[in-house]
């Protein structure tokens, strides 16, 4: 079991540089009270050797999403644990203030994350893991 999470870990941070192979799909997308900054939840999808994640990233308001995350990359280790769309974890985003992003994520997630990104503070809470139905 070590040494599987030892493994997932290594693909997430694999996934921190992007990959030419991937897909991505936005999950989520919120813009800061002010219209600028925006966070974007993505996930990405990089084939069936490489295990699902899911991204934050803050962006421009004209970017788009893809590749390498700026605040957060999350992978789920444990198979009977429900996944979030696109099959990675699942994470909610919200604003609380022009300078202050909430990051939700999975209890089961084995992540990477940011506490700052630029002039933004980012701050985290959990989401309680869901067993999948047997």
């Amino acid at each position: 079991m070590r040494l599987w999470r030892m493994v997932v870990a290594a693909m997430v941070f694999a996934a921190l540089g992007g990959c030419a192979h991937c897909e991505y799909r936005v999950i989520q997308e919120a813009r800061a009270p002010d219209g600028a900054p925006k966070a974007v939840a993505y996930a990405s999808m990089c084939g069936v050797m490489v295990t699902n994640a899911s991204h934050v990233s803050i962006l421009r308001p004209s970017a788009r999403a893809k590749g390498r995350s700026n605040v957060f990359v999350g992978s789920l280790t444990e198979p009977d644990v429900a996944r979030g769309p696109y099959g990675g974890p699942a994470v909610a985003i919200r604003w609380r203030g022009n300078d202050t992003l909430q990051v939700d994520y999975d209890t089961a997630a084995v992540v990477w994350r940011q506490g700052r990104f630029r002039d933004v503070t980012v701050v985290y809470g959990q989401i309680p893991t869901r067993k999948k139905n047997p």
